[in-house]
């Protein structure tokens, strides 16, 4: 995702040392609440049985790749914007960056894409959607995410337009559930105020799936934000002459730095829009603290 392969010797260019100094001291701050309210979260669905969903097993797979971002991607961008770093480091660094980032679109994806099967089967949901077959499609939305990131490794060529097409896809498949569901539960919403659907409470808790819905579609938006402006340059880049310079190398670094922030702002989302999940994130955090002061 991130590349600056040629970039000029002196990438902290006196112009731009001042902000490179607040990018550095933001990219720390947030990588310690990127894996703080992640762990908090991790923790919460891993020792909370009525937690262990299938909607709870995706956000689980999307918390530990944003943890990851937290521990792993921003203190080693930190380094890179600090110091020279090798040809090694630098390569290391964008496989372990496109893994993770590609992991965290994917498994939003994946969040859709279960929120649609959910409306569609009903009462089917329960015997299809399992949280077996969910770990399954964690683990497939990781191979492939290993797999996207090699891509770079042996061809950058090759990366680039898969890198578009991953990003396309992702763009088709969320659009395509989101208009899917709001015409379905725009047509339930006629049918109750016409009173033609009579009242089943066993069947299917609308105003409950509507409430885990919004949760996804901030999740959706909150990514689009972070997401959308190292896009627009990445894909300026690629399609443009912009030759590799301060200014250029600025700009990346600073729409890299969106893109690590939302690690840090989808725990908070949970806690706001998942009350239960709030509690579990309580307790979790008091065991926590229970068992350091014993």
């Amino acid at each position: 995702m991130y590349n600056n392969s040629n970039q000029s010797n002196n990438p902290s260019s006196e112009s731009y040392a001042e902000f490179y100094e607040a990018v550095c001291v933001l990219n720390a701050v947030f990588s310690l609440t990127a894996f703080a309210g992640n762990f908090l979260v991790l923790g919460a669905i891993w020792s909370t049985p009525a937690l262990h969903k299938p909607t709870n097993i995706l956000l689980l797979g999307l918390s530990l790749s944003d943890l990851a971002v937290g521990l792993i991607v921003q203190p080693m961008f930190i380094v890179r914007v600090i110091w020279k770093v090798n040809h090694e480091f630098r390569q290391v660094f964008r496989f372990i960056q496109a893994f993770f980032v590609s992991a965290t679109i994917l498994t939003l994806t994946s969040v859709s894409v279960e929120r649609w099967l959910a409306l569609i089967l009903h009462l089917r949901y329960v015997a299809v959607v399992t949280v077996k077959k969910t770990l399954l499609v964690l683990c497939l939305i990781w191979l492939s995410s290993a797999v996207y990131a090699v891509t770079f490794l042996f061809d950058n060529e090759l990366h680039r337009p898969v890198s578009f097409f991953v990003v396309a896809l992702c763009i088709v498949v969320n659009t395509s559930t989101c208009s899917t569901i709001y015409r379905i539960c725009r047509r339930h919403r006629i049918q109750i105020q016409k009173q033609e659907l009579p009242d089943q409470p066993e069947a299917f808790d609308m105003r409950r799936y509507k409430k885990s819905l919004i949760t996804m579609i901030v999740l959706l938006i909150l990514l689009i934000i972070c997401y959308f402006p190292y896009i627009c340059i990445r894909a300026l880049i690629a399609f443009t002459d912009w030759p590799i310079s301060p200014r250029r190398i600025f700009m990346l670094r600073w729409s890299a730095s969106l893109v690590y922030l939302n690690s840090s702002i989808n725990p908070l989302v949970y806690c706001w829009r998942i009350p239960a999940m709030r509690v579990a994130m309580k307790r979790f955090w008091r065991s926590l603290v229970h068992r350091h002061s014993t």
